[in-house]
């Protein structure tokens, strides 16, 4: 094993017992000092709906314009190691394992014995547009083009009085955490200004004994700390890019809209003091995974263990933006107008599949796969038990699909095969082997600001076979020419998809290929929905 991959393994393992750090030991230590304190159950019954709080709904947004396509690929390739990193350990049972090596030293920043100064703050606000709907919220927000992600951010309001934060969303990780003033150690330059914890009349640390504290374990992977004489537990959030952050447990309100009564009173989520890696310029992450940290769990008391997104792409309408809904909003459609952003009454058609709890991964959503085609014809081959035996995981923060290499061999093949008479061939890209060169057309656009057409550059693939996954029950993702295609280069796209190498033979259907549908996770009653069209 070389040093990279050692470390990148290392990074992931679970130190045995708590780290204390002394104040009395560390030189400069005002980032420790505390600021001052200052189900859902779908049914036909509305008896058994009036439980619960109607529900929520959030605009969300893609970042359109990254920094390179290359970058964007690794760090992608590196997510997708670090989730079968994390499902070798916990399979294996080696989260005793302590290590003293890159953990311990990034750790070691909680002691305040590496200084960074915060640089970059914006003064820009943040604030967000909102306007109310019968029974559901709906918030309206222009897309961040100048964060430099490939992932999808809502804006979440925190504190007392309210400040709204761009926030990435992520359905594999658990613990939410944010920068937070002072940013002693470093905080990366970030849109909007950095959540400042003195400032909230609302802010609170938790406290090591709390059990939120011990939660953290099985969270993130990483032991809690301890900070002795402040008594303030420490979390650090750790990823397979190298990407971390560290800081203070907290919890604090939490507002998803801007009507006067706050979400949540009393959320939990990590104040960040050290934060560094490939986060663009968001503000944090918000963890939708099944754990106990995770916002969606959070929020279940009130709404229902229920939400759903859909995730935009640039050709998804003038606005660019998608939704993210929680509870009962989850499963009704919703009018998506930045000036009337309503709930209408119209239930949404899911095809639903069964979400599959994994003892290895619990955090993660599984679902059964049992099949596949491509221009209708399944691929050769390939039995259904070769689908039903790969683990198969639904992540919003993997961009480009892996499928296990026995599968991806015959895709592959029976897209070139289709694509032959269509497109010329390119050269590989990146992790990507299967490019074609396309030309942009010009085309009138969506009505702009001032009530013109505009013109722009869309891409009109014709010819491209649809790409169609099929799951447990016949739920089925027909994907179009945007879902099986990505654009690297200016006029080059290559196959959505990529094999995954790893042993454990892991399938994980990335955000590429969920664009523009409207995706369902009922953990109350572990169902998974697929329903075209949720961006219109």
């Amino acid at each position: 094993m070389d040093v990279a991959l050692f470390l990148l393994v290392s990074s992931l393992f679970i130190s045995a017992t708590p780290t204390t750090f002394v104040l009395a030991e560390v030189s400069q230590k005002t980032w420790l000092n505390e600021p001052k304190e200052s189900r859902h159950q779908p049914s036909d019954s509305d008896k058994n709906r009036k439980l619960l709080e109607p529900g929520i709904h959030m605009t969300l947004h893609h970042v359109h314009r990254l920094p390179t396509a290359s970058d964007l690929l690794a760090r992608d390739e590196a997510r997708v190691q670090s989730i079968n990193y994390r499902r070798l350990i916990l399979k294996s049972k080696t989260n005793t394992i302590t290590t003293a090596a890159g953990r311990t030293k990034r750790s070691s920043s909680a002691t305040g014995l590496v200084h960074h100064k915060a640089r970059g703050d914006a003064n820009n606000s943040s604030k967000s547009n909102v306007s109310g709907g019968d029974g559901g919220v709906s918030v309206g927000l222009e897309p961040g083009t100048s964060i430099g992600v490939a992932n999808y951010y809502v804006k979440m309001g925190l504190g007392t009085p309210v400040s709204y934060y761009d926030m990435l969303v992520d359905t594999g990780s658990s613990l939410t955490w944010l920068q937070c003033k002072p940013c002693e150690i470093y905080c990366h330059p970030q849109a909007g200004p950095v959540f400042n914890p003195s400032m909230s009349k609302t802010y609170k640390y938790l406290t090591c004994d709390t059990p939120q504290c011990s939660n953290l374990e099985a969270a993130t992977l990483n032991a809690p700390m301890c900070s002795s004489l402040a008594n303030k537990c420490i979390y650090e959030a750790s990823y397979g890019d190298r990407s971390y952050s560290v800081g203070f447990l907290s919890k604090d309100t939490l507002t998803l809209s801007s009507t006067s009564n706050p979400t949540l009173q009393e959320f939990v989520y990590g104040c960040g003091e050290d934060t560094q890696g490939l986060f663009g310029r968001s503000a944090g992450l918000i963890g939708f995974a099944r754990d106990s940290l995770s916002m969606s769990a959070q929020l279940s008391p009130k709404y229902g263990f229920i939400f759903s997104y859909c995730l935009p792409t640039p050709s998804t309408g003038s606005s660019r933006t998608g939704t993210l809904s929680f509870g009962r909003s989850s499963l009704y459609s919703n009018k998506n107008s930045k000036e009337n952003a309503t709930l209408s009454n119209i239930a949404v058609s899911y095809a639903l599949t069964p979400m599959i709890k994994d003892p290895d991964s619990p955090s993660l959503y599984f679902l059964r796969w049992t099949g596949m085609t491509i221009a209708g014809q399944p691929l050769k081959g390939v039995s259904m038990l070769q689908y039903q035996s790969t683990p198969t995981i639904i992540d919003s923060g993997t961009v480009i699909s892996r499928i296990p290499v026995n599968i991806y061999e015959p895709l592959r093949d029976a897209f070139i095969k289709a694509m032959s008479t269509r497109y010329p061939k390119a050269p590989s890209f990146s992790i990507l082997d299967t490019c074609y060169y396309t030309k942009p057309r010009k085309t009138a656009m969506a009505n702009g600001p001032d009530g013109h057409k505009k013109e722009g550059i869309m891409k009109i693939l014709l010819g491209v076979p649809e790409v169609s996954m099929i799951f447990q029950g016949g739920a089925e993702l027909k994907l179009r020419p945007q879902n099986v295609l990505i654009e690297v280069e200016n006029g080059v796209s290559c196959l959505a998809y990529a094999a995954n190498y790893a042993t454990n033979g892991l399938a994980i259907i990335g955000n590429n290929q969920q664009q523009t549908f409207r995706i369902l996770y009922d953990v109350t009653n572990s169902k998974i929905g697929f329903a075209a069209g949720g961006c219109d």
